[in-house]
């Protein structure tokens, strides 16, 4: 057949396409890529062999530079009787080009798992290293949760030596004239050809999730959230001063961080480099800084705004009424506090040091809020102490201090989004607006009382004034959750002390306080995604005389609570508020936000999904005959190993996945929950087919994404069967909307909301 010329730089054939022809390159070069690398084929080289056996191509064929191409048959040809005894000479040239490529594979192998051997040691030790610093120099290190997933490659990703060795072999066997022949009579071609073929579907599986380790990598390195160890530098250089920094080695650790990304296939160098433009701009401008501070002296800050400040704890002690006694044990605890050369120590001191002033600082909150309902004029520095935890400028540092006593007359939650501070969670509570929040062990309001029944504290009088007592019902909140959300949204169990100080922090106050708006801007954000993720659903009576009615969707979003702590970690306390299903949930956030919002709020979503659910399903949350995120997902989980749908390689993460969950199937659902909404949504598949199509009927993406993955052949069965059941949902309440207009009644606005939420 005549040769086809086709140009450099265009795109022969993509992944996924059809085989329906194999192309023998008479000359020129095509590279081949897929997700794990790239190859590149030339003359001699046959392109879509590594698809012998037909189906789709795995990889993408670009010409490189102009090529000369020869058709070479199709796997229906290869399959038809008689071809491999008909064809020998052609035989000898597939097995030469099958050898060719598989060696160019195994190589890439080699060099993908070198890479990630490479990135498992240098990660940990550049995390331990800052770690080290902060140690050092007496500053609470931030946490990466990434760095809490990141594993050592897996050895099965590395072809055995013992392959590389055959392979070679053969190559030495085909490439000899006087071998060829008898390869060729013996049928041992055939036999090659196939099982190099199925060899290269592993090599290609193993080099993708490799170079997927090699991103997630990448990621703890750098990435766009700056939620990564470039950024822990950073912000570790900017706390300890531009000369500590040096001599500390942080801006050894950049560059070798940095050279390190330049390494890795697919990182952004452009984004790089401007990140390393920011830090050298921070380098210059603080050496400017402390060059100028060694000339001039600072001296004290006399401002009236400064002298208020340094008397904060004298105003919270006097607001709070305390007796001088008592206002004097707080200061003594305070003064030792503030003496700690390491707040977060593990000494003796220090942990009796944070456990005193923790208990103050409970104490103290419960006191302040207490007057605060008599009297309704709160001074600048106890509000401070409400919403932030604020009680020393010395601790936090008068910057801090300052811009904190600019704002807080002025900072707003937004209750009517539920988005509360804890001071105006508590009011709410006083004024009847909500009810107390469950326990540790979820007990709620209700039960406690009861349980001084039992326990012959309370008679049934006195139990059921109590059950009104608004003060008494702020007072098992101030006794329960408070103390709770605070450590728990703190994240820093060991360490723990709610008082705010300035060792706490990883940038300023101002750069890591949470706004109820940014809050909400975030939730808003995860719904246009996971759109029914809020969804309750409500029977509605349509007609109370024909006994037309049906279950309708109604959005009821949780309610937030900001902790007045500096923290890294959201909680989500409970799924619902009371015994109806119509009541909304409790998620907790510390004011002060060291860590990722959005990646915490995706946990929180997910947890929410999980409890939710199991909730609603009560006794059948595992049933899988009342399908369901946590029947099916317990399914899944517990019988993945005899699920046909599942490849090795999927069957060997899922259970790599449960270990590292510690076999808490919820657990798994939400680390996949953030994938889904993080990456699937996005575009990126990221999930075994099971999970995703568990995920997808389950949690539907909004229409918007709905029709950018439609193309995309991985979703196309969980599109087709979301479709018929989206259609005769809409045909069920166009019939009823149908039947209320015969029998001449109005149209409820419910069932015109249950038709738009439909199209959603």
């Amino acid at each position: 057949m005549d040769a086809k010329k086709v140009k450099a730089g265009k795109t022969f054939i993509k992944a996924e396409s059809p085989v329906d022809s194999f192309w023998y390159i008479a000359g020129g070069q095509v590279e081949a890529t897929f997700p794990g690398g790239s190859i590149t084929l030339g003359r001699g080289d046959l392109i879509g062999l590594a698809n012998l056996g037909g189906g789709e191509h795995s990889l993408t064929y670009t010409i490189k530079e102009d090529t000369d191409l020869v058709p070479f048959g199709s796997p229906a040809l290869l399959h038809s009787a008689g071809f491999f005894t008909e064809h020998a000479d052609h035989v000898s040239h597939l097995a030469v080009g099958m050898n060719h490529q598989i060696l160019l594979l195994l190589a890439l192998n080699r060099t993908n798992w070198s890479l990630c051997n490479d990135l498992y040691s240098f990660v940990p030790k550049l995390y331990e290293k800052y770690s080290s610093i902060c140690s050092e120099y007496h500053i609470v290190p931030r946490e990466l949760s990434s760095m809490e997933e990141f594993e050592a490659p897996s050895p099965e990703h590395v072809l055995p030596n013992w392959m590389v060795s055959y392979h070679n072999g053969f190559h030495a066997l085909i490439g000899s004239a006087a071998m060829r022949p008898t390869l060729e009579k013996v049928q041992i071609l055939p036999g090659y050809l196939f099982y190099t073929s199925e060899t290269i579907s592993r090599i290609l599986s193993h080099c993708i999730d490799m170079r997927d380790y090699c991103t997630n990598a990448l990621q703890i390195l750098i990435n766009e959230e700056r939620n990564d160890l470039f950024d822990l530098f950073v912000s570790a250089y900017s706390r300890i001063g531009a000369i500590g920094a040096k001599s500390a080695g942080i801006d050894t650790a950049i560059e070798e961080l940095a050279n390190k990304v330049k390494a890795i296939p697919g990182a952004n160098i452009t984004f790089l480099q401007s990140r390393l433009d920011e830090f050298h701009s921070i380098e210059s401008s603080m050496m400017e800084e402390q060059e100028k501070a060694a000339e001039n002296p600072a001296e004290e800050d006399t401002s009236a705004e400064a002298q208020k400040l340094r008397g904060s704890l004298d105003t919270i002690l006097e607001y709070a009424d305390y007796l001088p006694e008592q206002a004097e044990v707080v200061r003594q605890h305070m003064s030792i506090y503030k003496a700690l050369s390491d707040k977060s120590s593990s000494e003796p001191e220090a942990i009796r040091a944070r456990k005193d002033l923790t208990e103050d600082f409970i104490q103290l909150y419960t006191a302040c809020f207490q007057i605060s309902l008599m009297e309704p004029e709160i001074p600048q520095i106890v509000k401070m102490f409400f919403n932030f935890g604020y009680m020393d400028p010395d601790l936090v540092g008068m910057e801090n201090a300052k811009y904190l006593y600019a704002i807080a007359g002025s900072y707003s939650d937004m209750p009517e989004e539920g988005i509360y501070t804890m001071y105006h969670w508590l009011q709410a509570i006083y004024n009847g607006e909500k009810e107390p929040s469950v326990t540790e062990l979820e007990s709620n309001y209700e039960k406690y009382v009861q349980s001084l029944v039992t326990e012959g504290k309370l008679d049934k009088a006195g139990a059921a004034a109590m059950k009104e007592n608004r003060a008494q019902k702020v007072t098992f909140e101030l006794n329960n959750l408070f103390p709770t959300a605070c450590k728990i949204t703190n994240g820093h169990l060991a360490t723990y002390c709610p008082v705010l100080s300035e060792h706490q922090f990883t940038k300023s106050a101002s750069d890591t306080i949470q706004s109820a708006h940014e809050v909400k801007k975030l939730i808003d954000e995860i719904v246009k995604v996971d759109y029914s993720l809020f969804i309750h659903d409500k029977l509605t009576e349509l007609n109370k005389k024909e006994n037309i009615h049906d279950y309708f969707h109604v959005e009821i979003r949780p309610d937030i609570i900001l902790t007045p702590v500096a923290g890294i970690r959201g909680a989500m306390w409970q799924e619902i508020s009371g015994r109806s299903m119509l009541t909304p949930g409790r998620m907790l956030l510390p004011i002060f936000q060291m860590e990722n919002l959005q990646k915490i709020l995706y946990r929180m979503c997910g947890e929410y999904r999980w409890e939710f659910c199991k909730r609603v399903q009560g006794a059948h949350w595992n049933d899988v005959s009342e399908p369901s995120i946590t029947s099916l997902y317990y399914d899944y989980l517990q019988f993945f190993r005899k699920n046909n749908e599942l490849s090795p390689d999927a069957k060997e993460k899922i259970k790599l996945q449960i270990a590292k969950c510690k076999q808490n199937f919820r657990e798994v659902f939400v680390m996949d929950y953030m994938i889904y909404m993080q990456f699937e949504a996005a575009g990126s598949p990221r999930m075994n087919k099971v999970a995703r199509s568990i995920m997808f009927s389950q949690c539907p993406f909004s229409s918007d994404i709905r029709e950018s993955i439609r193309s995309n052949p991985l979703y196309t069965d969980a599109l087709h069967r979301y479709d018929i059941h989206t259609a005769q949902r809409k045909h069920f309440l166009v019939n009823l909307k149908q039947k209320l207009v015969n029998l001449n009644q109005p149209v409820p606005e419910a069932l015109e909301e249950e038709m738009e939420y439909t199209g959603k």
